[in-house]
């Protein structure tokens, strides 16, 4: 194989995975669009995340679970632990 060729073949590798790759995020995105709209209505984080054989992830998260109080917050050490 002269060295032109197997650029083309590359080339062609790179053209197909790019294919399935885009054929799978449009599939992901169909399939969590439902899911994707109800969070987006309450004002949930939407983070995607990698999946099985390139379809993506959805997690979804209620941004209210992050206000905390100063208590909550602080850190109890080996020391305090055993003074308790």
């Amino acid at each position: 194989m002269t060295p032109s060729a197997a650029i083309r073949s590359a080339a062609g590798r790179r053209g197909l995975a790019d294919a399935i790759s885009s054929a799978a995020e449009r599939l992901s995105t169909r399939v969590h669009a439902d899911g994707d709209a109800r969070a987006r209505d309450l004002g949930w984080e939407i983070t995607r995340t990698p999946g099985w054989a390139g379809l993506a992830g959805r997690t979804y998260r209620d941004p209210r679970f992050d206000t905390r109080t100063a208590a909550d917050t602080r850190t109890v050490t080996p020391e305090a632990r055993r003074a308790a």
